[in-house]
């Protein structure tokens, strides 16, 4: 049985219960990109059948790409990424997913820094941390 046969057999037995959530790690790693692509397909099919939330770890950007919404994890903490079509134009330029932020620029590669905390002591950070912010009061 190929690799192909056996990733979709297992999502059709993790899918028989119809999951409100479906987490789905590396589900292409181990295919070649025409198999990745069917499976993505049945995921995002069954997912969008079943009224259920589709939930995607990959290292792969064409696979992140399909998203409607997509995060990248840098630095420890989780960054939502704009538009997640420009994932694949990143893959296509030849950035991994290890290069956060990366865009292509001319024939330059830059890497956008990610957004920073205030600094301890900084007063933006202490009124967005205020109990009367988060209570409402």
């Amino acid at each position: 049985m190929s690799g192909g046969e056996q990733q979709r057999i297992a999502i059709a037995r993790a899918l028989v219960r119809r999951p409100r959530v479906i987490l789905a790690d590396e589900p292409t790693g181990a295919l070649d990109p025409d198999t990745g692509r069917v499976v993505m397909a049945l995921l995002e099919e069954v997912a969008r059948e079943s009224n259920a939330a589709l939930i995607v770890i990959t290292h792969d950007m064409a696979v992140a790409a399909r998203a409607q919404r997509a995060y990248e994890l840098y630095d420890g903490t989780l960054h939502e990424v704009e538009d997640p079509a420009a994932l694949t134009r990143r893959a296509e330029a030849g950035h991994s997913g290890d290069e956060a932020g990366a865009e292509q620029v001319g024939s330059e590669s830059a890497v956008a820094e990610p957004p920073r905390p205030p600094a301890e002591g900084d007063p933006e950070a202490e009124q967005a941390s205020s109990p009367h912010d988060v209570a409402g009061g």
